[in-house]
């Protein structure tokens, strides 16, 4: 458990349950980073199935996070949690525009759950089960992933031409890195990505993805040494 109360001014206090593996539960934290409100950040240990705990799935039927409670409001979705706390709490307010780049970023966010995260999910299930992956996939989510936002960027410091990062950015940035943990899906050659990418690891918010890179690591490292291992296994037998 954590809380953002450093150089808050307001009282209020709101709760948000994570994990720090899930890309959704890693944006709303971001978000709730650049907020003037007390955050109780309460981790879901995943691995012993705490969000399957009755208490929890009072809260959740959907067993995911995150999940931010506040008062008698309870939010399940990253979208909604994001804009939630933005337009009652957040200090930066055009992190969610409305108008031509509201619409803009509506039709990112329905790419990003309807087609990346899909995709990206075909390369991350089998490498969690230690099982391969198929040229098809891993390329689909190299143009689906790192091609595809590359040139959305185009000559733009933000995918939507703004000054700061919407929380589409950070949407998008956290599914992205979510894709690194498998160690063939670099972002290599996109430059626009990868400057992109460093601009919203500038920002104090973006802290909260350090225990993620520390698994990421571990994957990287752990994906190679087996694939040594078999590849010596195999030279023996």
């Amino acid at each position: 458990m954590g809380s953002n109360s450093s150089k808050v001014t307001n009282a209020k206090e709101v709760t948000l349950y994570f994990n720090p593996v899930s890309p959704f539960a890693r944006t709303a934290q971001m978000v709730s980073r650049t907020c003037d409100v007390k955050v109780n950040y309460v981790e879901i240990n995943l691995m012993k199935n705490e969000q399957h705990e009755d208490w929890f799935l009072k809260l959740n039927p959907k067993h995911t996070v995150p999940v931010l409670v506040d008062d008698d409001t309870v939010l399940t979705e990253t979208v909604d949690i994001c804009k939630y706390l933005i337009d009652n709490y957040g200090i930066h307010k055009e992190m969610n525009p409305s108008g031509e780049t509201g619409e803009k970023m509506q039709k990112i966010v329905d790419y990003y759950y309807g087609t990346l995260f899909p995709s990206a999910m075909k390369i991350l299930s089998p490498f969690f089960a230690k099982k391969p992956v198929s040229d098809r996939d891993l390329e689909a989510v190299r143009v689906q992933g790192y091609e595809y936002f590359n040139t959305i960027l185009g000559n733009n410091d933000f995918l939507f031409g703004t000054k700061g990062p919407t929380w589409v950015d950070l949407l998008v940035f956290s599914g992205l890195l979510q894709m690194d943990i498998y160690p063939l899906t670099r972002k290599g050659t996109h430059d626009k990505v990868k400057l992109w990418s460093d601009r919203i690891m500038a920002y104090p918010f973006a802290d909260v993805h350090g225990v993620f890179f520390f698994v990421t690591k571990f994957m990287y490292v752990s994906h190679w040494a087996n694939r040594i291992f078999c590849c010596r296994k195999a030279l023996v037998e």
